[in-house]
């Protein structure tokens, strides 16, 4: 008898995970609540929004290619889904390692060139806070944004398509035995797997009694509504300089189309006062309660200052959760014989999610290591582990 595989997790990375072991032909369940966070089931969550960069420039080889792999899929998903979710809209990356990025980037194929902050605000309207001199990394080409809202709904109907089972519940069990998995949802149903792929995100594999090493940091995204949004066009940004003490760096989106129907710029970043989850409790207060308005107040000054000719109509802010690993990429491996993870985002997976997504259906199928990202290079890490004391607070 074939195998059965399972899913938990319906996100950027467990989604694509999905349809990577269906179109191999795969008995594979996809379990996990794809909708907006639900008080009834729990359910949090950051992928649902409108927003996130993807880009090919990178300081981590790594990173980059996967990355760059993911991208030469979008346009595939996408035609077969009929789901668009790619805008190339282009990418300003501004930071101390920019010449590496560029040049890992440029090795995997992006399109990138080094202007200078004046050239970036003649071209662009945007206000860099580094030395006015230093290089900033332009990519073009397939580099800009990707929806992931969309590319969730995509990977699914791909996943579905090629014989998944979607089961839209919430997991509260999974017990690994002799026999398989035994994985119980909150209507308290029971599915017996052969194996079973963790793509819970923040939740890490704590629902299957793994404790994993993971920073799950409480963030919170500002959005601004611009006042003459037809007017407003612009390219995903990365700055990890933004010319103040309290926050470490920003990202943001081009203005786009949200599910209220308002075309919003969403701004994040690392401010300095970093509130730590320690669980999923931790985590649903603070989806709960909204993030924090100061964080907010920071992100929509740097935005302010960073567009001085932009006017806003409108501010607002919702909060997320970045989780982090060890050795600053995800988690994609075995943890048990069963169990295979695929988690700790570090702020950067959505882009290369489909990427990872693959890795992690290689892993749960026994298949071979990769010659260009080897299972060292994601391989969880347990608390407890001697060599690591603590996630590395680093920026990919």
């Amino acid at each position: 008898m074939a195998p059965k595989y399972a899913v938990v997790g319906s996100g950027l990375i467990g989604s694509a995970a999905a349809r990577h072991l269906a179109e191999a032909g795969n008995d594979v369940t996809l379990i996990g609540v794809p909708e907006e966070r639900s008080a009834e089931l729990s359910t949090f969550a950051s992928h649902h929004d409108e927003g996130r960069v993807t880009r090919i420039v990178d300081p981590d080889p790594v990173w980059s290619i996967a990355a760059r792999r993911s991208i030469e899929r979008y346009g595939d998903i996408e035609a077969r889904s009929g789901i668009n979710f790619h805008d190339r809209a282009g990418l300003v990356y501004s930071s101390a390692r920019v010449e590496l990025a560029a040049e890992i980037g440029a090795a995997n194929g992006a399109q990138v060139v080094l202007r200078d902050a004046a050239w970036i605000a003649e071209r662009y309207g945007i206000a860099l806070a580094a030395d006015t001199q230093a290089p900033v990394a332009v990519e073009a080409g397939a580099a800009g944004a990707i929806n992931p809202r969309r590319m969730v709904a995509a990977q699914r109907a791909l996943a579905a398509a090629g014989g998944a089972a979607l089961v839209d519940d919430r997991v509260t069990a999974v017990d690994e035995h002799a026999g398989g998995v035994t994985v119980v949802t909150t209507s308290s149903a029971r599915f017996e797997f052969d194996s079973v792929v963790l793509a819970t995100g923040p939740y890490g594999a704590a629902a299957a009694g793994v404790d994993l090493l993971l920073e799950r940091r409480l963030r919170t995204v500002a959005l601004a509504r611009p006042a003459q949004p037809e007017s407003l066009v612009l390219p995903s940004l990365i700055a990890d300089d933004v010319g103040r003490e309290d926050i470490d760096g920003v990202y943001w989106t081009p203005p786009s189309v949200f599910a209220d129907g308002n075309v919003w710029l969403k701004i994040g970043g690392d401010a300095l006062d970093v509130q730590i989850a320690s669980g999923g409790d931790d985590i649903g207060a603070w989806f709960a309660a909204g993030g924090s308005r100061s964080e907010a107040d920071m992100l929509a000054e740097v935005l302010q200052a960073s567009l001085p000719a932009v006017e806003f109509a409108e501010w607002a802010h919702k909060p997320c959760v970045v989780t982090y690993t060890a050795h600053g990429r995800p988690y994609v491996g075995q943890v048990s014989e069963r169990l295979v993870v695929a988690v700790g985002g570090c702020g950067g997976a959505a882009k290369s999610a489909d990427e990872w997504g693959r890795l992690a259906s290689v892993a749960a199928t026994g298949g071979a290591e990769d010659p260009e990202i080897g299972w060292d290079t994601t391989k969880p890490i347990f608390v407890g582990d001697g060599a690591y004391a603590s996630v590395r607070d680093e920026r990919y």
